[in-house]
């Protein structure tokens, strides 16, 4: 289309008008480009890594609205490689390194040049006497498997190795690096790695790592208000969602309060409802859910003891958030006894590590996810402060602790236990329902 511009001008003799004439043409604008996730899973931050021993740098790197172009990897600002693949990695050198502390960086990059990082501080101490001895870590793409079904194994040793060897756990072994195997019969599988080179060897052996199911894992997916889509397994009778859940509004629509500032957050009420992402960061949500307060998960709702709790909350249509009995049956069928569930403080063996998803939690402390419940350290947020991310995940339930109404129960995950965590809700173990934990929901 055409604009026509009138310009009046003047001078002490005259008076003018002069018509200009110019194009211009309506322009489509593209979509406001949403910046991708980046969050450094290994190592975490503080931790203390010995020099001379490689450190692999792994990230967490996804986009919403494109792809991901690469990974950046900084050291002290400097830039040591990149990843432009899954897994996005890189193995760190430090051997020409001085002792002390670093900053490590990732910056992950998406297609449309949006960028988002995430910093860590590593402390580099003193190298062990034989610095060049292998040490052995894997993972697998899956723990919970139907028979005939293959598992994709992914040596994550340190150290160069030079050779491996994969004990299956059926009978079968392997020298590949990163081998694929097939197990074709129902059972569970401890799986070992023994890796070596000139200067030494080191074996890992993972108990009862691979689980083979009749029928293997059912599972599937819900979407929330916001259109959020989390995975979900079924566990014995119980549909659970197998992601934290993270959405900013109840299921009518109405928005939940976000509480940032750590003074508000210390201010609120126990029967305020309030939510934020760990450390006020977006780039957390997609990983490890929000953290809400007991009343935000409840919605208002009152106290609920019984199975189902029948306390929709601020779950999604045809869901609601599990009472303390609940979370005892799923305990359960992962093998507690009733006297165990019952009771206080860390309780049982290897349900935890049943419900630890195999990789993101600090040192040694994943687990085997063999239930699909995929298990993430999302943290909390006790009072104002934020805590535990790396190490510790918790779980709010329906239900009340006795008599005392600003206190209620959950369920507790930490990187250094096996088992599960129910606490007493007195002074010294208390969660006051102002504190911000994660929330699973169980279908209707």
């Amino acid at each position: 289309m055409k604009k026509i511009i009138l310009l009046l001008y003047c001078s002490a003799v005259t008076l003018g008008i002069v018509i200009v004439l110019t194009n211009s043409c309506s322009k489509t604008e593209e979509p406001v480009n949403k910046a991708p996730v980046c969050i450094i899973t290994n190592p975490v931050s503080g931790n203390e890594i010995k020099k001379n021993m490689p450190v692999t740098i792994s990230v967490n790197a996804s986009d919403a609205d494109g792809d991901i172009k690469e990974v950046a990897f900084f050291i002290d600002g400097i830039i040591i490689g990149t990843s432009a693949n899954l897994p996005y990695q890189y193995d760190w050198d430090n051997k020409w390194e001085n002792l002390g502390s670093y900053r490590i960086k990732a910056t992950a990059y998406d297609n449309r040049d949006g960028s988002t990082s995430d910093e860590i501080t590593i402390i580099l101490t003193e190298a062990e006497d034989n610095p060049e001895s292998p040490v052995a870590s894997f993972t697998a793409n899956l723990t919970s498997i139907s028979p005939g079904s293959s598992v994709q194994f992914t040596d994550l040793s340190i150290n160069k190795p030079v050779n491996w060897l994969w004990d299956f756990g059926d009978g079968s072994t392997s020298t590949a690096q990163h081998p694929s195997h097939q197990f074709p019969s129902a059972g569970i599988f401890n799986i070992s790695l023994t890796v070596g080179n000139n200067y030494g060897a080191d074996t890992l052996t993972e108990n009862a790592f691979i689980e083979v199911l009749v029928g293997g894992v059912e599972t599937g997916t819900v979407a929330d208000y916001d259109g959020n889509s989390y995975n979900t397994v079924k566990i014995g009778d119980q549909w659970w969602m197998a992601d934290n859940l993270k959405t900013t509004h109840f299921a009518d629509g109405t928005e939940i309060p976000v509480v940032e500032s750590d003074a508000d957050w210390i201010n609120l009420d126990y029967t305020d409802k309030a939510y934020c992402y760990y450390d006020n960061s977006t780039a957390y949500a997609n990983i490890y859910g929000a953290l809400y307060t007991w009343a935000a998960a409840m919605n208002g709702a009152a106290s609920s003891y019984v199975n189902p709790s029948g306390i929709k909350g601020i779950c999604p249509d045809g869901w609601h958030l599990p009472s303390d009995a609940e979370w005892i049956e799923l305990e359960m069928y992962l093998g507690m006894s009733f006297e165990q569930a019952d009771g206080f403080n860390w309780r049982g063996t290897d349900e935890g590590r049943k419900m630890k998803n195999n990789y993101g939690w600090k040192i040694n402390g994943n687990g085997t996810n063999s239930s699909g419940f995929s298990a993430l350290p999302a943290g909390n947020r006790f009072h104002g402060t934020f805590d535990d991310i790396g190490e510790t995940t918790r779980y709010w339930s329906t239900t009340e602790y006795i008599n005392i109404t600003h206190l209620a129960f959950n369920r507790t995950l930490d990187y250094k236990h096996s088992g599960v965590g129910w606490f007493q809700a007195n002074h010294y173990y208390g969660y006051p329902k102002d504190f911000g934990l994660s929330v699973r929901c169980v279908k209707d």
